[in-house]
């Protein structure tokens, strides 16, 4: 007989966490907790790795922005949540108590792969740096020189 379905997501998230070599902590509940940082980004992203439900069955990807985001208004960071939320699927971002917030939901009850798993986890991460880079204002640079180290000594108009 197989483990219930909580225990064999946990295992699976360690198992994603270890592959993307990203270091973390696990709580009392079993929670996953990391923080990433980068030297080119003002903004930390405090992650949780949570499960929920009577078996634990709903996975939930949940982000706190912090560090340097520009302060805003209640109503200038509902309406920057909701510019984000109208165009893009992940993560949902919501303003709480001064700071934004995403998240992101997989019911697990039918089980998933692993590979589902790490293709989820690694949009709602790169959808998150996405967001942390536009509500700075970085968005544009880092991508104007991404394009340029790709296209080397060409030109961009």
């Amino acid at each position: 007989m197989s483990p219930p379905i909580g225990v064999r997501l946990q295992r699976r998230i360690k198992r994603l966490l270890r592959k993307l070599n990203l270091k973390y902590i696990m709580d009392e509940d079993g929670d996953f907790q990391l923080i990433l940082s980068g030297e080119q980004i003002p903004v930390q992203l405090r992650i949780l790795i949570l499960r929920d439900g009577l078996m634990q069955e709903v996975l939930a990807f949940v982000v706190r922005f912090e560090g340097k985001i520009p302060v805003y208004s209640e109503t200038e960071a509902i309406y920057i949540a909701n510019q984000w939320n109208a165009l893009r699927r992940w993560p949902r971002i919501f303003w709480r108590n001064g700071h934004f917030y995403g998240d992101f939901h997989i019911d697990a009850e039918s089980d998933i792969p692993q590979a589902f798993l790490e293709l989820n986890f690694k949009h709602f991460l790169s959808a998150s740096l996405q967001f942390a880079l536009q509500v700075t204002g970085q968005e544009e640079e880092l991508l104007k020189n991404f394009l340029q180290q790709l296209l080397g000594g060409s030109r961009l108009n």
